[in-house]
């Protein structure tokens, strides 16, 4: 074992340095990052380190450290010229995953980053030859993102020394048809670099890309794309695996759950050179067999959400009677960069009172009721002050605008929720089954033990897709 000073010494980890695979003690991993035997004079900077690693004849695994560290290095300047600040901590450790060459999950609240990390990393990689495709549930969204990315490439061009920028394509729907037949061309012919596109794209035109060969796949808001059972398989086609892996995946699974063990196959755990990255707020969508097939293939499952802190401030307040009103008030007060969400219960039209509200206050407000290619433009250069819409996870205001500059703040006119309305003339047994599900865990033990068998047997008989 390698000689160490005991003063200040916690722990010595059996096996564990980078470079030869001995012992390692606490201090040196901290100071050098390779034990005494490797190197026993101090070195700091890791690039000597390399250096005089070479010079002993001694370099080992550490010199795939490096060239990580360094790739990673070169990764974060890339992302400061193109963002104007260097990636948060969070983004640097899932950069290092995807340079590794690991597929992953990430599990973090709306405003992290996970969006402009996924662009940017695809953007670094087209830059070395690579394919990407960022699914994302909205064609809103794949508007917002080819406007960013324009701005992106523009720094590209002015910075960079490449003979040959990166080809960035979208798909989405609304798009005037002859645009939309030549991005279709391109995407058959495999002429770009990076493809954005909707989980319906794939959904609907999977044989346009079944061929390509993406190194790095980006899934934004993972929970609106797992509904769809058939874009697991469609994914884990793209990512190199066939129909019988598929197969043998959910066969071991259940063969797993009957508590019977097979070992897994060979091609598991492997991508191809490929990498997955699913990305969300919550991750909470159902644990159905086909999720664990991430588990199977990628070594990964899609998980629950963790608590981050954010610079957000939660308050509210008790309406005194015309919410209308309270919500001019409030803009007026606050100013331009808001978004108005009304419960879905009081549908668009009450979204429509309230915009018209702060029109006739002098308030430019603009409702979202279907894809206008526009709106976000004239929203961030300030045509308009405000965005109004419905409090749905399905409405494309709510997911995942990366917008920071332009929306300062959100206001709910009226508490978000949805109501289900049950009576015995209706006799909708999902329904039941919904609100019983929903109100359980207020149940008294008594009730409890009445609504639980009445669950079971409703999940029998409704469909659950």
């Amino acid at each position: 074992m390698a000689t160490v000073t005991l003063k200040g010494l916690r722990a010595i980890y059996r096996g564990m340095c980078p470079n030869c695979g001995g012992d390692i003690s606490d201090q040196e991993l901290l100071t050098v990052g390779v034990c005494s035997r490797c190197l026993p004079t101090t070195v700091r900077d890791s690039e000597s380190v390399y250096l005089e690693l070479v010079k002993r004849g001694k370099i080992g695994g550490y010199a795939k450290v490096l060239e990580i560290e360094f790739e990673l290095k070169r990764f974060s300047e890339f992302f400061s010229m193109l963002v104007g600040s260097r990636p948060w901590a969070l983004q640097e450790v899932w950069a290092k995953r995807v340079l590794m060459g690991r597929s992953f999950s990430i599990v973090a609240p709306t405003g992290i980053g996970k969006t402009l990390f996924g662009l940017v990393m695809a953007l670094y990689l087209a830059r070395k030859g690579k394919k990407s495709y960022i699914i994302v549930p909205t064609s809103l969204l794949v508007r917002h993102l080819l406007d960013k990315v324009s701005a992106f490439l523009e720094k590209i061009h002015n910075k960079d020394d490449l003979t040959k920028m990166p080809t960035v394509i979208g798909y989405y729907s609304a798009m005037p048809k002859k645009e939309s037949n030549e991005t279709l061309k391109r995407i058959e012919s495999q002429d770009f670099s990076i493809l954005i596109t909707t989980d319906r794209f794939l959904y609907n035109r999977f044989n346009l890309i079944r061929n390509v060969k993406f190194d790095f796949i980006f899934v934004d808001d993972v929970d609106s794309f797992l509904k769809s059972p058939k874009n697991i398989d469609k994914i884990v086609l793209l990512m190199g695996f066939g129909p019988e892996d598929i197969e043998e995946a959910l066969k071991t699974e259940e063969t797993s759950a009957s508590g019977e063990r097979i070992p897994p196959s060979d091609r598991w755990g492997q991508s191809h050179d490929r990498v997955l990255v699913v990305s969300g707020a919550t991750l909470r969508g159902k644990r159905t067999k086909r999720i664990k097939i991430f588990r199977r293939l990628f070594g990964f499952e899609p998980g629950f959400s963790p608590e981050f802190v954010r610079n957000i401030s939660n308050l509210y307040l008790k309406s005194k009677g015309n919410v209308k009103e309270e919500v001019v008030e409030l803009i007026r007060r606050h100013g331009p960069g808001c978004l108005v969400f009304v419960p879905q219960v009081k549908g668009v039209e009450y979204a429509k009172s309230i915009a018209l509200s702060l029109r006739e206050a002098g308030i430019n407000t603009f409702v979202y009721e279907r894809m206008d290619p526009k709106m976000l433009e004239k929203f961030v250069n300030g045509e308009y002050a405000v965005l109004a819409g419905v409090a749905s996870n399905r409405s494309p205001l709510a997911r995942g605008l990366d917008l920071p500059e332009t929306i300062r703040y959100i206001v709910f006119a009226g508490v978000p929720r949805r109501e289900i309305r049950v009576g015995i003339s209706e006799y909708s047994p999902q329904k039941i089954l919904t609100l019983l599900r929903a109100l359980s865990p207020f149940f008294e033990d008594k009730f409890l033990k009445e609504a639980t068998p009445i669950i079971s047997a409703l999940s029998k008989i409704v469909p659950v897709s």
